[in-house]
């Protein structure tokens, strides 16, 4: 059996390496888990600085579209070794894939038995209505949806973006796999804290319904090819952008801040353990 692994999805300003830098400082702590470290990767000094930059009160720098990094961070997963691989590729490269409707040949290797994905969506977005592209080429500019702007050359919407990029995995999957196959795939809502406190109530799945329809819709339709949950996440319980917020930021160690919310047990819940979503997408290859 292929080591566990697990890829970071999502377009840029998504979160993923918020996440990643954040998920470090989670492990570093060695609370007791069914997931803990063992030993400190290759990687250390890469993680190592985001996380100072994190305890700083600043959110990591975007991604740069020349880091190529794998992240190879070992791990222990109910006793037995394993090894989390997360590539941490710009989000503009996620849109290349999309437009080419391939992955590069580079990651075929991560796509095997025990990969699980974990697809960032960032809780408030400024996406244009994922209908815009037909309305706008049937009845032009001023009839989008009472914008009157025009969307011509605008990106496609990011719930369209993911929808078509799981696609694109479960294809990958039937390919390296075989067609049997149930891959796991999160979906890790971040920035959960800019939501209104009902919503957060609510869980991430009816956020998704309510939100991102279209991607709701799409893994909803497709529950029996993807084992697939929802998370919403807040690194450090509130925006790091924010002065208000950071001011006050040193007054309670960061380890004690953060929160995911989920619906594992089928209720919504609330835990201050930032490992929850890499534990549960590791589950299945162990």
């Amino acid at each position: 059996m292929s080591e566990p692994t697990a890829l970071f999805i999502g377009s840029p300003g998504a979160g993923k390496s918020n996440y990643l830098f954040r998920l470090w400082l989670a492990l570093r702590d060695d609370r007791q888990r069914t997931i803990m470290r063992d030993g400190n990767p290759a990687e250390l000094q890469y993680l190592n600085d985001g996380v100072s930059r994190q305890l700083a009160g600043q959110f990591a720098d975007h991604t740069s579209m020349g880091v190529r990094e794998r992240i190879a961070i070992p791990l222990k997963v109910n006793g037995v070794p394993a090894s989390l691989t997360v590539p941490d590729r710009p989000g503009e490269d996620w849109k290349k894939f999309y437009e080419r409707r391939r992955f590069p040949t580079d990651w075929l290797d991560l796509i095997h038995d025990t990969t699980s994905c974990l697809v960032f969506v960032p809780a408030v977005g400024t996406d244009a209505p994922h209908d815009w592209m037909t309305i706008q080429r049937f009845q032009g500019a001023g009839a989008n949806l009472g914008t009157n702007a025009d969307l011509r050359d605008a990106p496609p919407p990011t719930q369209m973006v993911l929808a078509d990029t799981i696609q694109l995995l479960q294809a990958q999957f039937r390919q390296s796999v075989g067609p049997a196959h149930v891959p796991r795939i999160g979906i890790v809502i971040t920035a959960w804290d800019m939501l209104p406190a009902e919503q957060q109530a609510g869980g991430p799945l009816q956020h998704l319904r309510t939100e991102h329809k279209l991607l709701y819709d799409f893994i909803t339709a497709n529950r029996e090819r993807f084992a697939i949950e929802a998370f919403g996440i807040t690194l450090y319980g509130g925006d790091l952008n924010d002065p208000e917020f950071t001011k006050d930021f040193g007054d309670k160690h960061p380890r004690e801040r953060g929160e995911v919310w989920h619906q594992l047990n089928g209720a919504v819940e609330c835990s201050d353990d930032l490992v929850l979503p890499i534990a549960w997408a590791l589950s299945a290859g162990t």
